[in-house]
């Protein structure tokens, strides 16, 4: 989950009816080991480990509900205004870390309904679309809200190890763009249908790529592949 899924890129992470037949590698960050753009990769088996997806939505969900709770309470130790800036800096990271909760629960259960929706009957298509609608209608406040912590604290979505953005204000600006417009498709097949043509190909499910193995090679360590990392870094 912590490698593979979207959770270091959300809540940038694009809810895309396409499915992407690409995978990111060696983890989903950002970017690859020759800091080339990845995809925004989408086979939620690699996710999953030990657990469902439903199981995992629930638990990002209710970590959010959790986190809420305290950030009530920080939120109560803000000065109405001016001042405190390294408490407000703090209350923005604190927030940001609730948004990566509830965002990757969205992305994970749209992608869940998403490649569900071939299998269903026109009802149960039309139910399903609804929802995803409001999980994206959620997702994109989420992007905006995040917008706003970034301009308090510039280092959120920053990755270290990478010293590249995992999120920004761009990547946010560009995955609400793309919300929109699967807003206005959804909204669209919820009231027409969804071409065939479409569940038979856009929507098809496709064999996967060789999913990525973390192996450092034969006779190979950690620390003798070091050099290989630096690669994100140098």
């Amino acid at each position: 989950m912590l490698y593979f899924s979207p959770i270091t890129r959300s809540p940038a992470y694009p809810l895309e009816l396409r499915r992407e037949p690409r995978i990111a590698t060696p983890y989903n960050w950002g970017l690859d080991f020759e800091r080339r753009s990845q995809p925004f990769e989408d086979q939620i088996s690699r996710w999953l480990g030990p657990f469902t997806a439903a199981e995992l939505v629930a638990q990002f969900r209710a970590m959010g509900r959790q986190w809420a709770a305290g950030l009530s309470i920080l939120r109560g130790c803000l000065p109405a205004t001016g001042g405190h800036s390294e408490l407000r800096r703090q209350y923005a990271v604190a927030a940001a870390a609730r948004l990566k909760w509830l965002s990757t629960a969205n992305v994970i259960e749209f992608l869940m309904r998403r490649d569900a929706l071939p299998s269903l009957s026109s009802a149960r298509q039309r139910t399903t679309l609804a929802r995803m609608r409001l999980i994206v209608c959620n997702d994109l406040a989420l992007a905006r809200e995040m917008k706003r912590h970034l301009a308090t604290d510039g280092f959120i979505g920053f990755h270290s190890e990478m010293l590249a953005y995992s999120y920004s204000k761009e990547l946010l600006e560009a995955k609400i763009r793309q919300g929109q417009g699967t807003l206005r498709t959804l909204t669209r097949w919820i009231r027409t249908g969804i071409p065939s043509n479409l569940l038979s190909t856009t929507l098809q499910l496709k064999a996967p790529e060789q999913f990525a193995k973390l192996s450092f090679g034969p006779g190979k360590t950690y620390k003798t592949s070091c050099r290989n990392w630096l690669k994100w870094g140098d």
